[in-house]
């Protein structure tokens, strides 16, 4: 982990966010536009991690803390394919797996979901972002429409290192009205592996 403060987030899923979405735009003007198409890997018994897979890159953050409904996520680390040995490593400790991944199965991004699908130890999931990010005094703010295995939802979040900041932001836009939900958990209920 690195020494710079990590980042308390809320973030919400719903069908729509009704006034959240002019409020954001409005106090964030313009928004810086991204799209990404990633693969998640996700167990069931590990809800305090995120792992993903976007451009020919894994990604693991693992939340560390929660403070007054916000939650804090420290990244772990970022490795490209073919994964080295301590990426394979980070990646079986992050998904509580017993056995650690072989060479073989870390070699391309194919391969390793290949690997999951077979063992059922870990349901992978396909994910479309369309985001739009804005920076809002110490804040960063994202509205972003997801397709999670087919299936379409809007995702809505503020992240600050500054608690307090994020506290204000996210009372203001209406954010805090719906609960606080990671990434991780909304994949879980949306995939069936909780309710």
């Amino acid at each position: 982990m690195n020494d710079q403060p990590f980042r308390f987030e809320y973030r919400a899923f719903a069908p729509d966010f009704g006034l959240l979405e002019p409020r954001l735009r409005a106090l964030g003007g313009a928004p810086l536009i991204r799209e990404s198409t990633e693969v998640y890997l996700v167990a069931a018994s590990r809800d305090d991690q995120n792992i993903k897979i976007r451009g020919d890159q894994l990604d693991i953050k693992q939340r560390i803390a929660e403070r007054e409904d916000f939650q804090q996520w420290a990244p772990l680390g970022k490795w490209s394919f073919p994964l080295a040995a301590d990426a394979r490593k980070a990646l079986t400790e992050a998904l509580g797996l017993d056995t650690v991944i072989d060479q073989a199965a870390g070699s391309a991004l194919d391969t390793l979901i290949d690997h999951f699908v077979q063992q059922r130890q870990v349901v992978v999931i396909d994910l479309f972002k369309r985001r739009f990010g804005f920076e809002i005094g110490n804040c960063q703010a994202e509205l972003a429409e997801v397709t999670i295995n087919g299936a379409a939802l809007k995702t809505a979040c503020v992240e600050s290192t500054d608690l307090a900041a994020a506290r204000e932001l996210s009372e203001q836009l209406g954010l805090a009205a719906y609960p606080n939900t990671s990434y991780i958990d909304a994949l879980m209920r949306v995939t069936g592996l909780t309710r």
